[in-house]
C-alpha cells in the first residue's frame, strides 16, 4: 500500500511529530512536501495527516490549501489516519485541525484506518508510545523501525 505523510507546518510540535512518524515507518512512507501537487489517490493508498491547528481550532494556511486540494480531487478513496499535537488548555478547540481533516477525509470518500489521535502539548515519551501503538495497528503493511 503506497503511504503518504502530509504535514502542514515547517516547525514546532507537529513537525516533530511528523518526523517521528517518518522515522518509525522504515522508509515505507513518502514525505509529502507542502508545495507538492496532490498525487492521484486510489483505494490502495494510505494518507497519514499531521495538521497544525491555529487560532480558534482551524487548520494553518498550508492545511487549508491542502483541504482545498482534497475537495477538488474528491472523491478521495484512500485510507487515512489523522493525528496531531495541540494544547488541551484550548478546550473545544484543542487540536481542531485533527478533527477537521478526519471529518473532511471521511466526507470525501476516505476510509478511516484508526480514530484520530490528539496529543496534548508535546511529543514526550508517553505520547511517543501512543503514536507507536497507533502505527503498529495501521493496516496496509507499513513496516516500522
Amino acid at each position: 500500500m503506497p503511504a503518504y505523510l502530509f504535514q502542514s507546518t515547517i516547525s514546532g510540535h507537529n513537525y516533530e511529530l511528523a518526523r517521528f512518524i517518518q522515522d518509525h515507518c522504515a522508509g515505507h512512507l513518502t514525505w509529502w512536501p507542502n508545495s507538492a501537487a496532490l498525487p492521484p489517490l486510489t483505494a490502495a493508498d494510505c494518507l497519514i495527516i499531521v495538521p497544525a491547528t491555529t487560532g480558534a481550532g482551524e487548520p494553518s494556511d498550508t492545511g487549508r490549501q491542502f483541504a482545498q486540494a482534497l475537495l477538488a480531487a474528491a472523491p478521495v478513496p484512500a485510507a487515512f489516519w489523522v493525528c496531531g499535537i495541540g494544547d488541551a488548555g484550548y478546550g473545544a478547540d484543542f487540536a481542531g485541525a485533527v478533527t477537521f481533516f478526519d471529518q473532511l477525509l471521511a466526507q470525501t470518500g476516505g476510509r478511516r484506518l484508526l480514530p484520530p489521535l490528539k496529543l496534548d502539548y508535546e511529543l514526550d515519551q508517553a505520547n511517543q508510545k501512543r503514536v507507536l501503538a497507533a502505527l503498529a495497528k495501521l493496516e496496509g503493511g507499513l513496516n516500522h523501525a
